[in-house]
């Protein structure tokens, strides 16, 4: 699950992230700290003076070293840590969705600043995401509804 870092303790930080899809599979960074592997979606924390659009940018070329063209808004969740399996009480986050698609000639590839957990990359067929290990879960569920149906809130989610 996310770690977040000791400054963004007690305190809400905002993030933006990147939904991938290429060929009916979605681009996940694999994370692991030593106790448990998740999936999360490239993208992370919105630095001062920085647009969602420019943090996400900026976030996947360090994270996935490439380009991305920021597309549409999707969805956005709030992580309200302290109601959720780890219990990080000191940890809340803002996450807005955002479609993207790989900038012409760009291809995903551990980068040279990928986040402190993070120690690969991998495009994950639609139908394995449910009972994934990708986080938050809400999310396979979202992008297995019917897009007709699917909210762009989805409240605290884990």
């Amino acid at each position: 699950m996310p770690h977040p870092s000791p400054s963004s303790h007690g305190r809400t930080r905002a993030a933006s992230r990147a939904l991938i899809i290429r060929d009916g599979r979605l681009l996940v960074e694999i994370n692991d700290d030593g106790d448990l592997v998740w999936w999360s979606l490239p993208g992370g924390g919105q630095e001062f003076g920085e647009t969602k659009e420019q943090g996400l940018v900026r976030e996947c070329r360090e994270e996935i070293g490439c380009e991305v063209v920021v597309g549409d808004f999707a969805l956005a969740l709030d992580y309200i840590g302290a109601n959720h399996l780890l219990h990080e009480d000191l940890f809340s986050q803002t996450e807005v969705y955002f479609w993207c698609t790989l900038a012409e000639g760009s291809e995903p590839h551990m980068s040279y600043n990928p986040d402190d957990f993070q120690t690969g990359l991998r495009w994950v067929p639609l139908d394995q995401l449910p009972g994934s290990p990708l986080f938050p879960a809400a999310i396979s569920q979202w992008l297995g509804a019917d897009p007709a149906t699917r909210p762009c809130w989805l409240g605290d989610a884990d």
